[in-house]
């Protein structure tokens, strides 16, 4: 039997109301080992440093241990991402084909065929919260002499925001994590279609907003056991390619933009300059000599060199054509800036310099009891290492992330009551214990991987 699969495969019985429970918190406690996994990795050895040939943005690859299983292998590529928390949200929101076969494009992955089991928390109407909770299914095509993988996972779309007492200064986050599961009504397909079962770990992508507007810490997390006879040298380099493909994101939504600036265009074209008149480049400088390729930009005019210019294949209104874009333009015309050199500002740790006005805004809007997004503080533990006792039942330390940065921690602040059902709660799933499964029941439909011990 090939691919793709009958929409009717799977047969997938209702779940009771004590599994739907466990897996949408055992969803959740991925999802924030997912960030923990992407920020304590920030403190390995950089492996590599790429840069993006379309929008000249670097990025880098760690590779360390998971968080939770130290014999885990886990890579961890981070860049900087000019978009916002609600693209990139909808982005990962795979709810028609024309995005999946976007995202497959985007992440280099051949996707055979993917199908969504079970749909445990729903993505609220345009304008509502960034929240999905899900168990897909999905195979992917693999290299030559690797047998294809697919693999049955949680995914868990969360938004978030970090606020820092000693600035009152606050961030949104989103997350999308990947965390394997193994249900009775999705068995391997070893046998019948030669495909391994592959297992994500705490895998997933990470956005953090900057100081800078429209600006996102992005981190790539890729954690996996790719089972099989799979030489563990060939995994690794697997991983490796798969984190280096972070730069593609931004590639695309850039792309989505030019075409669009393209098509507006088409009705007002642009003046060029004259290439005669012009004795440097427009973009960076760079002196024409005498046998110097001229080339104009198709979206500013400007004359610029080879090397700050590249060619596009766009469809406008139905008609493919070749459009020579430059850089400048390609980004939006935002300069790309070398990325933080420092752990401590890699990530959702920084020190902030904000007016005391900003800060004061900041504050009110941390004190508003309508904000549906899970609140993390960072706070430093000679300060404030003792909780007050009206505190304890709100804040929940975590751990100590590395140990560049032992001495500030994560809290959890549960959310407003009644805003959302106990099953989303992120305290709930703190009380209980996941590594426990729900209490047996007669013919239970779901088995619960062992993945997080």
């Amino acid at each position: 039997m090939s691919f793709p699969l009958p929409t009717d495969f799977f047969e997938c019985p209702r779940l009771e109301a004590v599994e739907k429970e466990y897996l949408i918190n055992l969803a959740l406690k991925a999802c924030h080992d997912t960030v923990r996994n992407a920020i304590q990795l920030q403190s390995a050895p950089i492996e590599a440093v790429l840069t993006s040939d379309k929008t000249k943005r670097h990025a880098r690859i760690r590779r360390g241990t998971d968080i939770i299983n130290k014999s885990l292998a886990v890579s961890c590529a981070y860049t900087q991402i000019q978009s916002s928390i609600e693209e990139v949200a909808d982005f990962f929101y795979l709810d028609s084909l024309p995005k999946l076969r976007a995202y497959a494009r985007t992440v280099g992955q051949v996707v055979l065929d993917r199908q969504t089991l079970y749909t445990l928390v729903p993505r609220e109407p345009a304008g509502g919260r960034l929240h999905y909770i899900g168990i897909d299914w999905m195979a992917i095509e693999c290299p030559v002499l690797v047998a294809n993988r697919d693999a049955c996972f949680l995914e868990c779309h969360e938004e978030f925001e970090f606020l820092e007492p000693g600035t009152n200064a606050l961030r949104r986050g989103f997350v999308r994590s990947m965390h394997s599961v193994d249900l009775d009504c999705c068995p391997p397909l070893k046998e019948s279609h030669n495909v391994v079962r592959l297992s994500f770990v705490r895998s997933g992508h990470v956005f953090i907003e900057t100081d800078e507007p429209g600006l996102l810490n992005y981190y790539s997390v890729y954690g996996t056991q790719p089972n099989g006879k799979t030489v563990k040298a060939v995994a690794f380099a697997v991983q490796h390619k798969q984190c280096a493909r972070i730069a593609r994101l931004e590639e695309h939504l850039q792309y989505q933009r030019m075409v669009q600036t393209l098509g507006n265009m088409a009705k007002t074209p642009r003046p060029l300059q004259n290439k005669t008149d012009a004795a440097f480049c427009g973009r960076c400088d760079k002196k024409f000599q005498l046998f110097s390729t001229k080339k104009h930009c198709e979206m500013c005019g400007i004359v610029v060199c080879s090397s700050c210019c590249q060619k596009h294949e766009v469809v406008l209104q139905l008609t493919p054509s070749t459009y020579l874009v430059c850089t400048y333009c390609f980004t939006s015309g935002r300069e790309v800036k070398p990325l933080p050199t420092s752990p401590m500002r890699c990530g959702v740790i920084a020190d902030f310099q904000r007016s005391s006005a900003g800060s004061r805004s900041v504050s009110r809007r941390s004190s508003d009891t309508s904000s549906t997004c899970t609140k993390l503080s960072w706070t430093h533990s000679a300060v404030n290492a003792t909780p007050s006792v009206g505190d304890e039942k709100d804040n929940f330390v975590l751990l100590d992330l590395t140990k560049d940065i032992e001495n500030l921690r994560f809290h959890f602040s549960p959310p407003p009551p009644g805003r959302r059902e106990k099953s989303a709660s992120l305290q709930y799933y703190m009380d209980a214990d996941l590594k426990q499964p729900p209490p047996a029941r007669p013919h239970r439909a779901t088995t619960y991987s062992s993945l997080l011990e």
